[in-house]
């Protein structure tokens, strides 16, 4: 399997040989999924599990693994691989995919606690050429996945294209200077007074907008919400009703999201 997903074989001929030799037509249609155990080496830093103890975690997680594809899917291969799992799983719809992989992250929340996984998933493979590519998809959509919904969480391909580019740009060298010059100040003003304002922006943004909303979910009054953002406008020379304004903040903020995560 490690030589499927590499590319590492000489011809389509050899490699669908190997896999018919012990029972697997690799002319049928495949996806990937990634199996990750969501940060394995702060719990190995923080809880300090013996070797044993550790090992014996991940092949709980393993046999779990193995048991709800044998009873949800079939023909499915495992591969271990560090903190992940590997799986090359017969084609399956979306909808279905998603429930198998949801159903490996419920059963590993109770059954492996204090870990838990996340599960990115590619797009089907039509061919030994394309299972690659749905590694590739995979891997992706559990990085995006993380930075998005953080650990516990399931992720389709097809659900984070849009974030790849920000993911991208997250890594540019221009970045720093961009957030600089639209949340710099603001960050620094945080950090000087002990203040909350870009969590407080990032809320009302997350709000749509909305001062009425975003004062709820940040347990403040509604005044203070107003002057919170009238602040804003200050520190950072921008009015929030402009548009063109409130795009680059926005943008700023995903991006400052996605660095910090990338960052770790």
């Amino acid at each position: 399997m490690e030589a499927l997903l590499a590319g590492s074989y000489s011809t389509d001929e050899q490699i669908c040989a190997r896999g018919k030799s012990v029972g697997y037509n690799l002319k049928d249609p495949y996806m990937i999924m990634t199996i990750d155990i969501d940060n394995f080496y702060y719990y190995l830093i923080n809880k300090k599990p013996t070797e044993d103890d550790a090992q014996k975690q991940k092949d709980v997680l393993s046999m779990l693994i193995q048991e709800i594809l044998e009873e949800m899917l079939e023909r499915s291969i495992i591969l271990p691989k560090n903190d992940s799992f590997i799986v090359l799983a017969p084609a399956q719809s979306k909808e279905q995919i998603t429930e198998l992989a949801q159903s490996i992250c419920d059963k590993a929340r109770s059954h492996v606690r204090p870990l838990t996984v996340s599960i990115g998933i590619g797009e089907i493979a039509e061919g030994t050429d394309e299972i690659k590519r749905s590694f590739s998809e995979a891997v992706k959509a559990l990085r995006i996945a993380n930075i998005l919904k953080g650990g516990n969480s399931v992720a389709h391909f097809s659900e984070i294209e849009d974030y790849i580019l920000l993911a991208n740009l997250a890594e540019a060298p221009e970045l720093d200077s961009f957030l600089q010059s639209t949340l710099g100040s603001l960050i620094d003003y945080d950090i000087k007074n002990h203040t909350e304002l870009l969590e407080t922006l990032r809320t009302y943004f997350l709000c749509g907008e909305n001062k009425a909303q975003a004062a709820r979910a940040l347990f403040i009054h509604l005044n203070t919400l107003k002057y919170r953002l009238h602040k804003i406008e200050e520190i950072l020379n921008f009015n929030l009703s402009d548009p063109e304004a409130s795009f680059r903040l926005k943008l700023a903020m995903r991006l400052l999201r996605f660095k910090r995560h990338l960052d770790r």
